[in-house]
């Protein structure tokens, strides 16, 4: 998989590759039950294109299906449709958490934490997901 996560705003390219794909039998991708558009297939590699995703308690699912040959074991990976910090909708187009709040992460929500710094919290309750990506940035 070219990306583990992507916008809950959709809109994002994202690439699977394996061997023994079609790029002639019809593919469909659903990413949590939301349909990711197909762009491009190969024997070796399947693009598509997120739809959003409203927020929804649930466990990510990912299944590839091509016609004629049935679904494509995906080796227990998923793709995490997540919110950004930095993204005002995560924060209900408010203020992003200030200095001293405490922040509740709810079950089926995954938050990447996108910024070089946040204040300081009282406390995070995480039931979802917390995600601080892998980057060469020492302030992350």
């Amino acid at each position: 998989m070219s990306t583990r996560f992507g916008s809950v705003l959709g809109g994002e390219q994202v690439e699977f590759y394996g061997v023994g794909f079609s790029s002639t039998a019809t593919t469909t991708v659903t990413i949590d039950n939301r349909v990711c558009k197909v762009d491009l297939t190969t024997v070796d590699t399947i693009k598509c294109t997120t739809s959003d995703k409203p927020y929804v308690p649930d466990m990510p699912m990912l299944e590839i299906n091509i016609a004629g040959f049935g679904f494509v074991a995906t080796k227990g990976k998923v793709f995490l449709y997540i919110s950004r910090w930095s993204d005002d909708q995560t924060w209900g187009y408010d203020l992003s958490p200030q200095e001293g709040e405490a922040v509740n992460i709810p079950k089926g929500l995954h938050l990447l934490v996108d910024v070089d710094s946040t204040p300081v919290l009282s406390f995070i309750n995480v039931e979802g997901s917390l995600i601080f990506p892998p980057d060469k940035d020492p302030n992350h």
